[in-house]
């Protein structure tokens, strides 16, 4: 499915001279993966350290909650440490909604490309991003992913947000 997470998992192969080295195409997907052009460090963005809870519109009749996981990245830490977040005033550009964070990040690896579902930070005015098919204006830093529902992010109007820390046994 286009905009689909790819995940490469690894299972027990019988030990024989066949397979006694694993090939450079496995050692490539055991080191890094792709998504949608997007170059994770399997020791860092793989890694989730916490999840967040996105409430937008909190109390209308269109408001919507969703969780991202938080990856393990200077950026990630610092976003989730400073949490608890409220951003009035969202503004979209195509299929982005952002809004200022009273806080500055640290910005790490800044990309071009962002996965549907990405949380960005950018520091062109401190900026949360959430992206759920458009491409950034400029390199932004990726540092959390929303797993399931970003999809109706897509035409909403989207006023406000909170984001708060999330128990992961909460769901």
């Amino acid at each position: 499915a286009a905009g689909a997470a790819h995940h490469y998992y690894l299972r027990a192969i019988p030990h024989t001279k066949q397979h006694t080295a694993p090939s450079r195409l496995m050692n490539r997907i055991l080191r890094t993966r792709t998504l949608l052009g997007v170059r994770h460090c399997a020791s860092s963005a793989m890694t989730n350290i916490g999840y967040l809870r996105l409430a937008f519109n909190v109390g209308a009749s269109d408001h919507l909650a969703l969780r991202a996981r938080v990856f393990n990245t200077p950026t990630g830490h610092a976003f989730l440490e400073s949490c608890p977040h409220t951003l009035g005033n969202l503004s979209s550009w195509g299929d982005e909604v952002y809004g200022a964070l009273p806080v500055t990040l640290p910005s790490t690896q800044p990309q071009s490309r962002i996965p549907p579902g990405g949380l960005a930070y950018s520091d062109q005015g401190q900026y949360l991003c959430i992206f759920f098919g458009q491409a950034p204006a400029w390199p932004v830093t990726y540092f959390a992913q929303v797993e399931v529902g970003y999809e109706h992010l897509n035409g909403g109007q989207w006023r406000d947000l909170s984001v708060s820390k999330e128990d992961p046994l909460a769901m």
